[in-house]
């Protein structure tokens, strides 16, 4: 297929220091989980791929209960191995009294936050209940990430997804306690911190068309279509794909129930940043925006030299996703002086 030139012109790409070090630190937090439950497999036991990918082929007749310590203890935490992947967790090991440690010490639940273990609120998100669940939920973290720590910065990205985090796992111990979930179901993963990340995505870019910065010019074309979907559509879609999960009932462990919160921690806490409109409570109790305040006294000559043209020459330089959120809100404010001009 013919590219126009224009789609083959790659966007500058912002440094995304924050993203590279949580990039990393799953990347070796699933070394870990991987090591320490390998190093304890049996060198006897005659097991081949498809009985380290097959809980099936693990639990039938021909393997007996004791020779299955680990299946046994994710089946004791409420977990289901993965069908397929997840090799680390679903391989044979030998001795009854072989556990899984990395799980065991990050894995959250009710019961573990009664025992006054609440570190666990975050670190969580360390421990995968398999392979394939880590490989989606890091790498639409680290996809979204890049594209919402240039306009953030790194330190608000960090914060934003803890928060995500440590909500979403507080809303998943309590639907667990009070029957929503199993009883004393766990929680692993960091799908919590990528859906905090979808709704600040989908709140300061909204009209942002999804792949017109990838570096993959098929998607560049694509985002040129009237059809492309925007970020705002993807952060809608996340709540819907949430709240269907979580009447699924679907894996539990990987933490439907705490999508949603983490989405809404996503969304508020960008909003307080100045992203899109200020809430009804601020515009009821608030005195005024002074950025707005001056801007309307400002005439059109004065508010071209004083406010828009810097934003235009940082547009030219670095993008519209460098932008920050007053710098936007100039934007969005020279579209109103525009149409009473």
């Amino acid at each position: 297929m013919h590219w126009p030139a224009s789609y083959t012109i790659k966007a500058p790409q912002p440094r995304t220091p924050m993203t590279w070090l949580l990039g990393l630190l799953c990347l070796l937090a699933a070394m870990l989980q991987m090591l320490a439950t390998w190093k304890n497999l049996s060198p006897g036991l005659p097991y081949g791929p498809g009985l380290r990918s097959s809980p099936g082929l693990l639990a039938g007749p021909g393997l007996p209960p004791a020779r299955l310590p680990h299946t046994e203890l994710l089946s004791s935490h409420g977990l289901t191995p993965a069908p397929s992947g997840a090799a680390w967790l679903n391989a044979p090991q030998d001795g009854a009294s072989v556990d899984a440690p990395w799980e065991g010490a990050c894995l959250l639940s009710p019961q573990k936050l009664l025992e006054g273990q609440w570190w666990r609120l975050l670190f969580f998100s360390l421990a995968h209940a398999g392979f394939w669940h880590w490989a989606a939920a890091c790498l639409g973290f680290c996809v979204v990430s890049r594209s919402v720590e240039p306009i953030i910065g790194g330190w608000h990205l960090l914060l934003v997804s803890s928060l995500g985090s440590l909500l979403g796992g507080a809303v998943h111990c309590l639907a667990s306690h009070w029957g929503a979930l199993p009883p004393n179901q766990p929680l692993l993963g960091m799908l919590p911190a990528l859906f905090t990340l979808l709704g600040v995505y989908g709140t300061v870019l909204p009209g942002w068309r999804l792949g017109a910065a990838s570096r993959w010019r098929g998607a560049r074309w694509c985002a040129s279509r009237p059809w492309a979907p925007r970020a705002r559509h993807a952060a809608w879609a996340a709540a819907g794909f949430a709240s269907l999960w979580w009447a699924t009932g679907w894996h539990p462990e990987a933490g439907p129930a705490a999508l949603l919160p983490a989405l809404c921690t996503g969304w508020v806490y960008t909003r307080l940043l100045g992203f899109g409109d200020r809430f009804f409570l601020q515009r009821m109790t608030g005195e005024g925006d002074p950025l707005e305040q001056r801007m309307e006294q400002m005439n059109w000559e004065e508010f071209l030299n004083a406010e828009l043209n810097p934003v235009l020459e940082k547009i030219a330089r670095h993008g519209l996703r460098s932008l920050n959120a007053a710098e936007r809100r100039i934007l969005r404010h020279s579209r109103r002086k525009l149409e009473g001009w």
